[in-house]
């Protein structure tokens, strides 16, 4: 069954790629550039999962994170990121992330986390 997926993620090439991905995938997507615009986004559409950048040009993807729980938003978040440690993962998982994909990250890899 199609998911609906939010991608927030600012650098154009990664955002290409990623939404290749998610209409491969069969799932109904949109995308924002910036932590403000993927919060807005969320409260409007309520997706099913956020893909999350942790580098953003505004706020952090953990800040955007922290805003979606404040907010009462449920969607699955899944970090994605270049800029990726243990002790980055593991602040992701308590920010409530229910994985951490570090780019470049494989598309099976993708399917396998949103079909769970």
């Amino acid at each position: 069954m199609p998911a609906r997926v939010l991608l927030v993620e600012d650098t154009p090439t990664q955002a290409e790629i990623a939404k290749a991905m998610l209409r491969d995938f069969g799932h109904e997507m949109r995308h924002a550039e910036t932590g403000a615009d993927g919060l807005a986004m969320a409260q409007d559409w309520h997706p099913d999962a956020i893909l999350v950048e942790l580098v953003l040009p505004d706020f952090s993807g953990m800040e955007l994170m922290r805003r979606l729980k404040a907010a009462g938003n449920n969607a699955a978040c899944i970090v994605l990121t270049a800029h990726g440690s243990v002790n980055t993962a593991v602040e992701a998982m308590r920010e409530g992330a229910i994985d951490f994909l570090l780019k470049p990250y494989a598309a099976a890899r993708l399917r396998v986390t949103l079909d769970n």
